[in-house]
Formats: structure tokens, sequence, C-alpha cells
């Protein structure tokens, strides 16, 4: 004979509401979770990033950093590279003297 398990329901809580403050940091910045979403890198690679300066400056508040969206734009707009090239340049050498 099976014994069933009693299990309780817990009813899903409300998230709580966000502070005035917490509302206006969201609209302004970026956490770290979400900088690692956007920019589509682990984890590991955004703290690697940020160890080496790689990263656009951010403001700690408590336990959690934040990353101004203007300066999320900023940064990744100068990371823009000229496009290179289709093969090498050679630089020419003339045998023998200057003539």
């Amino acid at each position: 004979m099976a014994t069933q398990v009693n299990q309780e329901t817990n009813p899903p809580q409300a998230a709580p509401e966000q502070t005035p403050t917490e509302n206006f940091i969201r609209e302004i910045a970026y956490t770290r979770d979400q900088l690692r979403q956007q920019l589509g890198v682990s984890e590991r690679t955004l703290y690697r990033r940020e160890r080496r300066g790689d990263l656009p400056p951010c403001i700690p508040l408590g336990n959690q950093k934040y990353y101004l969206k203007d300066s999320v734009k900023q940064w990744f707009k100068s990371q823009e590279q000229q496009p290179h090239t289709h093969g090498r340049r050679r630089s020419v050498r003339r045998r023998g003297g200057v003539q």
C-alpha cells in the first residue's frame, strides 16, 4: 500500500513593491546581470572584463553594482573598430642600394 505525502500548497507571493528610488535606478541603469545579458557574455567573462577595466564605470549601491545606460551606450560606441581591408599590405623593398 502506497503512502501519500500530504503536501501543503504555498500560494504565490506577490512581488514586493519597488520604492521610487529603485524605480529610478531601473530606468537609468543596468544591474550586473542585466549588463551581462545585454552583452551576451557569461558571468565569468563579465567579471574578467571588470577586473581588466574593459567595462564602463559602475556605481556600487549596497551589494549591487549598477551601470548607467548612457555610459554603457557611450562605452559600446567607443568599442567600434574600423573595418579591416582584405589582405595584407606588403611593404615595398627595393633591391640594391639607394639610387
